[in-house]
């Protein structure tokens, strides 16, 4: 997994987000729901050490999970750490959830993370997270033509 690329800190068009969106998250339905969360998720996994305008675009701005993954981002740029594999894959058929009363989405399913490592500016290793299984909720609203994110909340799967 690699971060998005990140030209410059500016603001995204709303044609720019959706273009940069697999085509599955793009529509305003239940499996899109679900492909954008799982998209959003190994963003904020592949942006550390980098800023990414799409990432902040798809970012609702009282987003706690998504301020602290982009602090992370920060700290990791500041240190010249990037980050490599990590990548999350939803349970899709296991996902539910879907469009709740007040107009908002909410999506819920078991995820599964690769190992994810942090290397430095020399290219050591300097971290590295084992692989996980998790439950994700990922609460959305659209935002235009697109999905924004507005809450995570990640728990431990008991085995």
């Amino acid at each position: 997994m690699t971060a998005s690329p990140s030209p410059s800190s500016t603001a995204l068009s709303e044609e720019e987000v959706v273009a940069q969106l697999p085509a599955a998250a793009r529509p305003a339905d239940f499996a899109a729901a679900v492909a954008f969360a799982e998209f959003y998720l190994n963003e904020s996994q592949s942006i550390a050490g980098s800023t990414s305008p799409l990432f902040h675009a798809l970012s609702d701005e009282g987003c706690v999970y998504c301020a602290n993954s982009a602090a992370w981002s920060a700290d990791a740029a500041e240190r010249s750490w990037s980050a490599s594999g990590g990548a999350i894959a939803l349970g899709r058929a296991e996902a539910s959830g879907g469009l709740q009363a007040d107009g908002t989405w909410l999506i819920e399913a078991p995820a599964a993370m690769d190992e994810l490592n942090y290397t430095d500016g020399t290219g050591a290793k300097v971290e590295s997270v084992p692989p996980d299984e998790f439950l994700a909720r990922v609460a959305l609203t659209r935002h235009g033509d697109h999905w924004v994110v507005f809450d995570i909340d990640i728990d431990d799967i008991e085995t």
